[in-house]
């Protein structure tokens, strides 16, 4: 139980648990469920590390975000503040307490476009620090002792690296922060034998964390796989039903009548964890491109039956299987059959290249 005031607030001071910099304080219990809440930033083992301390009843005076802080120094005192409706007791006051990465730089970027009214937390949201269980690396480094006798001779990489992989998928080999952050992660001797690189496979584990990422040449991916990457989109690769089954609270994914599956919540992990700025400008790009062959289409439509189904096979306009291979072909049909009929609205007699309407399709 902890210690209480004549008001019964609690009155246990938290300390850092690591030497560190404090990166983010949330002094505004209303804005977040973990209420008031500090993140400190580390460097362990060349890895940075974050580790956050939420429910706080308040932060230890003077302390301000840029600060050094000491291992074991007091950084706030023990509380129940949150913003959630059933609220937290003061007899139920807690400490959150998580080791965290952070997923992505460009989060504070990313999620306001999705949630306008998002607190304004940048890059320290929870949903951008993902984080293993505490408790658990703890006990390891404890049974890991230093040849001295002192606790915490494991390698937080090392601990990481041994976390077991519960699925893995598949994304365009294109650079993403996380390569950059995680190099240590990066195994690339496979790609020297077989030629570049065409996907990357990340493994992770069952609440979401990447562990490991292999380059992949394009001998090691089907051509159904290469297909929907060529699209832009990710491919679950592989998926432990056992760690799946084990586990199955972080629900990133799920097993449906067609197979293994990305859940909602499994396709925001693995957007959020490949974006960067580039991607909104391309995604602008692609819809423009897509409205300007929509509006081909009907211009198609209006002119000849042939080329209409000639623009079924556009995969932009399709929601078919197939591969982007047709698409240069399909673009010049389209764009010859609407050339065709603002040459005939503007001149009375057509030109004879003109005469008849092109698809590839026609036998």
């Amino acid at each position: 139980m902890p210690t209480t005031d004549r008001r019964g607030e609690p009155t246990d001071p938290v300390h850092a648990v690591s030497d560190g910099e404090v990166a983010f304080i949330n002094p505004k219990p209303g804005l977040s469920n973990y209420g008031r809440y500090i993140v400190l930033r580390h460097r362990w083992d060349g890895i940075e590390v974050f580790t956050l301390y939420a429910h706080l009843r308040e932060v230890a005076e003077g302390l301000v975000m840029g600060q050094f802080v000491r291992k074991g120094q007091v950084i706030a005192t023990l509380g129940h503040s949150t913003n959630t409706r059933e609220g937290i007791s003061r007899d139920r006051a807690q400490l959150h307490f998580k080791i965290d990465v952070m997923f992505n730089p460009h989060f504070h970027i990313w999620y306001p476009k999705r949630d306008p009214q998002a607190p304004p937390f940048g890059n320290f949201n929870g949903l951008n620090l993902w984080g293993m269980y505490p408790a658990a690396f703890f006990r390891t480094c404890a049974a890991n002792p230093k040849p001295n006798g002192a606790p915490g001779a494991m390698n937080f990489a090392e601990y990481a690296n041994k976390q077991p992989i519960a699925f893995t998928v598949l994304v365009n080999a294109k650079p993403f922060p996380w390569l950059a952050a995680h190099p240590e992660q990066v195994h690339s001797s496979n790609v020297a034998a077989q030629g570049t690189a065409v996907a990357y496979e990340i493994g992770s584990t069952w609440f979401g964390l990447p562990i490991a990422v292999w380059p992949r040449a394009g001998g090691e991916i089907s051509e159904t796989e290469r297909c929907v990457l060529q699209r832009g989109r990710s491919v679950l690769h592989w998926v432990d039903e056992v760690a799946i089954g084990r586990n199955p609270c972080r629900d990133l994914v799920r097993r449906s009548g067609r197979g293994w599956q990305f859940t909602r919540d499994g396709q925001e992990w693995i957007e959020l964890l490949t974006y960067t700025p580039e991607t909104d400008r391309l995604r602008v790009g692609i819809i423009g491109w897509k409205n300007r062959l929509a509006n081909v289409k009907a211009s198609a439509v209006a002119s000849s039956p042939a080329s209409s189904a000639a623009l079924q096979w556009h995969p932009a306009i399709a929601s078919d299987n197939r591969c982007a291979l047709h698409t240069p072909v399909i673009v010049v049909a389209s764009l010859h059959n609407a050339l065709r009929m603002f040459w005939r609205q503007s001149y009375p007699i057509s030109p004879r290249y003109l005469a008849k309407p092109f698809s590839p399709l026609a036998t």
